[in-house]
């Protein structure tokens, strides 16, 4: 005779629309930081590597750019700078126009 297997029963909740929509809101959050945060970490990767084999910065050098890049991020996210701003000041202060190349 064959053992019959007890079904387990799947638990239900009750939630608001309200807390729904805080769910939703929080998880949106933390995926969109996730992502700031790889993109911020991946496009810092040519620079780093641009800075390494072009101009034989080391491993203090590239930390110091790290951090300082990392410290500039910080100020355009609590608004203390903006992208504009940074590519007016280095046209400014260099002559130097940060311009997107043609394919």
């Amino acid at each position: 005779m064959m053992k019959k297997e007890k079904k387990t029963k799947t638990p239900t909740y009750q939630v608001t629309m309200e807390q729904i929509r805080g769910y939703v809101q929080q998880g949106y959050i933390q995926g969109r930081d996730e992502a700031i945060k790889k993109a911020t970490d991946f496009s810092m990767a040519v620079p780093i590597i641009a800075l390494r084999d072009e101009f034989g910065f080391g491993a203090k050098r590239l930390e110091k750019f790290i951090d300082a890049t990392h410290e500039l991020y910080d100020s355009i996210d609590q608004k203390y700078l903006n992208l504009d701003d940074i590519v007016k000041t280095i046209k400014e202060e260099t002559g130097v126009e940060i311009i997107r190349r043609k394919k």
